[in-house]
């Protein structure tokens, strides 16, 4: 029977497995802003060699392998969110009413590597053992807008031997 896949319910992160494959103990990231989650793969560079004696290619070859990226959204700009994302740190200044946590960026820009997944309703995953983020602030000030945080990815090769730098699975009831 063919498989769907039906909206989105999650896109959860953690730290990638000590000995380089998935991630197992992935949280939710934080609220998504609806209709922002995407998910694409490039289309193959390839190499045409051409002959004198015919217009399509003699032969083609793969150069570059497609690769796979995605971004989605979140409002979620507490520093907590924050810090899982960007990296840096997140400090407590102040005390009662005026208490708050301040995130810190870091130093030097480096971008943040973990285990990702993203689910569908209907049951469908999308597991990234090694998924690089390269999260933007949007913070609009406006009183029609909220601020948040645009996080694309893109899956980078697993460093575990014999891991796919993807897996997609849908649920299958005996």
């Amino acid at each position: 029977m063919a498989k769907s896949l039906k909206g989105y319910k999650a896109f959860r992160i953690g730290a990638i497995a000590g000995d380089g494959g998935m991630g197992t103990a992935l949280t939710p990231l934080g609220t998504t802003v609806k209709g922002t989650t995407t998910v694409t793969t490039s289309e193959a560079t390839t190499q045409d060699f051409n002959i004198e004696e015919q217009s399509a290619p003699f032969e083609s070859v793969v150069t570059e392998d497609p690769q796979m990226s995605g971004t989605l959204e979140s409002y979620d700009v507490d520093p907590d969110t924050a810090i899982k994302v960007f990296g840096g740190t997140v400090t407590s200044v102040g005390t009662g009413a005026n208490k708050k946590k301040v995130f810190t960026p870091p130093a030097v820009y480096s971008p943040v590597e973990v285990s990702g997944e993203i689910e569908s309703k209907n049951g469908t995953i999308l597991a990234v053992p090694r998924m690089q983020l390269l999260p933007v602030w949007n913070l609009s000030f406006q009183d029609a807008e909220l601020g948040k945080i645009v996080i694309n990815w893109k899956a980078l090769a697993p460093t575990k031997a014999a891991t796919a730098s993807y897996t997609i699975s849908v649920p299958d009831p005996a």
